[in-house]
């Protein structure tokens, strides 16, 4: 069985796997990186792959797409399979990069439950129905 290495996305949590969680474990066994350990791509991959297994199949959602070329980069002889959801293969630009620190520093100030609630309009398309963080 080959472990699955699952990377999220920016302001998100390993809850987004969770619908996908109980098709997942027949496969082998299944972790969810954390994304928050790090300053740059280059550290949170490192950090990443730390705590990897040895092997395992690589899928990254969004900026865990970012993250998954750049645990290539790193260390592609580990990765078996790969699966990008919703990502680029472009790198940043810089005001992209500015855009997402500042983000992040914000989730960090107020913590992240609140800055999903606070921050959810500008994230959504105005005619979606708004779901709160608490209903997870």
């Amino acid at each position: 069985m080959t472990a699955i290495l699952l990377v999220p996305g920016l302001l998100c949590s390993e809850e987004i796997f969770a619908p996908q969680l109980p098709t997942l474990w027949p496969h082998g066994p299944v972790a969810i990186a954390n994304t928050l350990a790090g300053e740059t791509m280059a550290e949170i991959a490192a950090r990443i792959l730390k705590d990897a297994p040895p092997r395992f199949a690589l899928a990254g959602v969004s900026m865990g797409g970012y993250l998954a070329f750049e645990i290539l980069r790193q260390a592609a002889e580990r990765v078996e399979k790969l699966a990008l959801i919703c990502t680029s293969a472009r790198p940043d630009a810089p005001e992209q990069t500015a855009a997402r620190r500042k983000m992040l520093d914000q989730a960090r100030a107020v913590g992240f439950e609140r800055f999903l609630n606070l921050g959810a309009d500008a994230l959504t398309h105005p005619r979606a129905s708004r779901v709160k963080t608490e209903s997870f």
